[in-house]
């Protein structure tokens, strides 16, 4: 009740006062703008906050000027701007204006990876030195500091050097008010909240199509009493429904929905509508998606993974590998887990950064998540399954099997900085997953499969986690040893962050340049060797020893699977063809064998 009136005397008092500024970077009072086109940085290791403080005083400052625009996500790594990222000693000092119509108060929010000195009218006004921030990504949204501007243009000046990996900027103008919630991920609920949007639609996705079943998710902006009207395209049969039946006389209200489409054709394209059941004025969306073929092997399926990075830049990683054509083709899109590092907010992270720029880079291919032990962290990892359904399921492709396993957290359930992980239960969970494979495997639809390929978010080796290992040993048993109760073609992964393949018939393991260590000796195990005999394969991740992030195309053939592995940077890191009990074919390879390690 109290956060209620909260938010009630938040949102009188923006009305009375402290209106919303969300085309200028934010909200803040009215009449003050953020220009997203007024930024520059100069990078120099040798400037000091001193000398912020001094040209928000005169106004100046020397050296040489790099012009950006701020992003939409009013976030930006400063490294892709520095020609000679330098962690942790670097310096720059970034500048930019903020216009007021009249005189008055405006209240700045700035945030950074590590730290910043925050200068206006030679004044510090803010800092993070010398801790630096706390772990987690830095944003604008925290308290700010309330500074007097003058009408016209005010100039500040922030100085700031490097984390480890990034050099995160954020910047941005807050309500003006003095009890922000601690926590970022509730600032960020409760400023969304403060600031009612019209009715809106997030999605409807497509995910999950099978031969004969699809999964249709959105979340509306308020609860909706949805139903879904669909049947095949240019077909004059009635349109099927589906709705959720009345609780007690009431029809419910909701604003998540997953409609579950069955009992589809196979090779047949179907059209869907979604109504508001309280509205009578037409759908309020509606999409197309086709089935699955019945019969065939031929097709290609494009993997990413481990995307943990900031929201522009896993949209520019998406844009940039679309543009160089490696979905063009992709009948499949797969992620195969950690879209993010943390999911406080999951419609931001999963579909506004993740799934949207592909379907805005025109990739209309079909989406199957895998879940990664990252999307078991945060305040919204539940959201996961409500968009999804369960995370471990099986489809077919004509004659070839896909299976889908969750591998779980890779942490135990022991007190943690983050507690979400406190949440996590996963023993039960295991062993409903372990009945459903031992059922599938006996099931026609895995034994008249020509092909099986498993998709999975960790590596099977215990040398790469033991903690994995003996999970995924306990519930994906029937896979492992020389005789293994269902023979698998490959298991494509991600986690490591690091690309890597293993061949079943050489027992070779080669991937890009790593360093073995006592902890990680980049060799096989006894169990490894006693249980592992079908191809691995492991797509890359961001601060490992490749690339930072790649895609894995998997193009599927009747006698052979085609694999290639593609940089962000458009270089072909591996490209090998496997064929069932003969060593891979390497067409093209930057990747080296590993060898293990020695004291």
């Amino acid at each position: 009740m109290r956060k209620v009136l909260f938010q009630l005397f938040l949102l009188l008092l923006i009305l009375a006062g402290a209106g919303c500024a969300a085309k200028s970077g934010g909200a803040a009072a009215p009449g003050f703008v953020l220009k997203k086109d007024s930024f520059w940085v100069v990078f120099d290791r040798n400037l000091t906050p001193e000398d912020a403080r001094k040209a928000s005083a005169s106004g100046r400052l020397e050296g040489q000027k790099i012009a950006f625009r701020l992003p939409e996500e009013q976030t930006i790594d400063l490294k892709y701007l520095c020609k000679e990222f330098i962690p942790v000693k670097g310096a720059a000092v970034v500048s930019f204006v903020v216009t007021a119509s009249s005189d008055g108060f405006c209240r700045l929010g700035v945030g950074a990876d590590n730290w910043y000195t925050c200068c206006f009218d030679g004044r510090i006004i803010s800092t993070t030195e010398p801790k630096g921030i706390a772990p987690g990504t830095p944003t604008y949204l925290n308290k700010g500091a309330k500074v007097r501007l003058k009408k016209g243009d005010n100039r500040f000046f922030v100085h700031t050097r490097p984390g480890r990996a990034t050099w995160i900027f954020s910047c941005g103008l807050l309500p003006d008010l003095d009890n922000w919630p601690r926590d970022p991920a509730d600032r960020l609920t409760l400023f969304r909240n403060a600031f009612p949007q019209k009715d809106a639609m997030l999605g409807p996705f497509v995910s999950c199509v099978s031969t004969d079943r699809a999964v249709v998710s959105f979340e509306y902006s308020r609860g909706i009493a949805a139903a879904l009207h669909y049947r095949e395209a240019g077909s004059a049969e009635a349109e099927k429904i589906l709705d959720l039946p009345p609780v007690y006389g009431r029809i419910p209200q909701k604003k998540i929905y997953r409609f579950e489409l069955d009992g589809l054709l196979p090779g047949r394209k179907y059209e869907f509508k979604i109504f508001d059941r309280e509205k009578f004025s037409g759908p309020v969306a509606s999409g197309h998606f086709s089935t699955l073929p019945a019969a065939g092997c031929s097709h290609v399926l494009t993997a990413i993974s481990d995307t943990q990075t900031l929201a522009f830049d896993r949209k520019r990683v998406i844009r940039d590998f679309a543009r160089r054509g490696v979905f063009s083709d992709t009948d499949l899109l797969v992620s195969l887990g950690d879209v993010s590092s943390k999911f406080h907010d999951f419609n931001q992270v999963y579909f506004e950064t993740f799934l949207l720029p592909f379907r805005q880079a025109g990739v209309t291919a079909p989406f199957y998540p895998v879940r990664g032990n990252h999307e078991y962290q945060g305040r919204e990892t539940d959201k996961y399954a409500a968009f999804f359904g369960r995370p471990y399921y099986a489809f077919r492709y004509g004659d070839v099997l896909y299976i889908v396993l969750d591998t779980g957290e890779d942490k135990d359930t022991v007190p943690e900085e983050d507690h979400y992980t406190l949440l996590t239960d996963t023993a039960q969970y295991f062993r409903e997953q372990k009945a459903w494979l031992e059922k599938l495997v006996e099931s026609d639809m895995c034994k008249t499969a020509k092909k099986r390929i498993v998709l999975a978010h960790a590596t099977p080796f215990e040398w790469q986690s033991d903690y994995y290992y003996g999970n995924i040993r306990y519930f994906a048993s029937v896979f492992f040893g020389k005789k293994p109760r269902c023979a698998i073609d490959l298991w494509l992964c991600g986690d490591v962050h690091s690309p890597f393949r293993f061949d079943p018939v050489t027992r070779e393991l080669a991937g890009a340049k790593r360093v073995p260590t006592e902890k990680h000796p980049c060799r096989l195990t006894e169990n490894d060797e006693k249980n592992i005999h079908f191809p691995v394969y492991v797509n890359d991740g961001p601060y490992g020893a490749g690339q930072n992030f790649s895609v894995t195309r998997v193009a599927v053939r009747p006698d052979r699977l085609e694999l290639l592995c593609m940089g962000e940077d458009g270089t072909v890191m591996d490209e090998i063809v496997i064929r069932r009990g003969r060593p891979f074919e390497v067409k093209k390879s930057i990747y080296k064998k590993y060898t293990p390690y020695k004291n």
